[in-house]
């Protein structure tokens, strides 16, 4: 049975993400945010990141990214998110995590 409260949409939208504390620094890494709702968003990148991670993710804005110009239910330009879990999964030439986020509300 499914868990969500909130409906989610589908994406394909090329994300830059790095951790939200001066310790770790603003290394960003790429990745691609393969869902989200109003709530939180479902990403897949190289790294993964522990439970609680607060994340700062920025969409690509770039005239010929998916992202631009589409009206998508639920995505953000920028966030803050908490990585709520995350499962290691198998693609075929590289390691890939995926990780369920909860955005911050400011």
């Amino acid at each position: 049975m499914e868990k969500r409260m909130l409906p989610r949409t589908h994406t394909q939208v090329p994300i830059a993400c790095c951790c939200f504390t001066i310790s770790e620094g603003a290394n960003f890494i790429q990745g691609t945010m393969l869902n989200c709702s109003p709530g939180g968003t479902y990403i897949e990148l190289d790294r993964p990141y522990k439970e609680g991670t607060i994340l700062m993710i920025k969409t690509d804005n770039r005239r010929d990214s998916p992202a631009h110009g589409n009206a998508i239910e639920g995505l953000r330009t920028i966030s803050l998110a908490e990585v709520k879990w995350a499962k290691a999964i198998e693609k075929e030439k590289a390691s890939q995590f995926g990780l369920g986020l909860k955005y911050y509300d400011l």
